[in-house]
C-alpha cells in the first residue's frame, strides 16, 4: 500500500491558526515556535508531522596553533564571532571534536554555547 504525503508550507501565526498546528504540537509533546516557514507533512490527508526550514551559514574555522597569545586568540575570536553574528543574524559554527577549539568553556568565553545536537546529511 503506498501512502500519498504532502507537505504544506506555513508563513505566519494565522496559518498556523489554520491549520490547528499549535494542537498538533501539543499532542506530540511540544509547542510552537514563530519561527517561519514551517512545513506540515501530511499523510494520507491527516497531519503527520511539521518542521522548521530556515537556511543557515555554516562555519568551519580554523586557527593557527602558534599564531596568536590566548588574549589575542580571545580578543580575535571574539570580535569575528560578533561580526559574523552581524552579517549571518545565527551562523552556525562547526567545530572536530577532535580540534584544540572544541572546549566548551573556552567557546563560552569567546561567546558560542555548545549544542547537543546530532546532524544528518542527505
Amino acid at each position: 500500500m503506498r501512502h500519498h504525503v504532502q507537505q504544506f508550507r506555513i508563513d505566519n501565526w494565522p496559518q498556523v491558526k489554520f491549520w490547528y498546528l499549535d494542537k498538533f504540537a501539543r499532542e506530540c509533546g511540544t509547542e510552537i515556535k514563530k519561527d517561519f516557514p514551517i512545513f506540515v507533512v501530511m499523510v494520507d490527508g491527516e497531519p503527520a508531522a511539521f518542521y522548521y526550514a530556515s537556511p543557515h551559514v555554516a562555519i568551519w574555522p580554523t586557527v593557527h596553533p602558534e599564531l596568536m597569545s590566548a588574549r589575542a586568540f580571545l580578543e580575535t575570536a571574539r570580535s569575528v564571532i560578533a561580526s559574523t553574528k552581524q552579517s549571518f543574524c545565527n551562523p552556525l559554527w562547526f567545530i572536530d571534536p577532535q580540534s584544540r577549539l572544541a572546549d566548551p568553556d573556552l567557546l563560552q568565553r569567546v561567546g558560542l554555547t555548545k549544542r547537543d545536537l546530532s546532524i544528518f546529511q542527505p
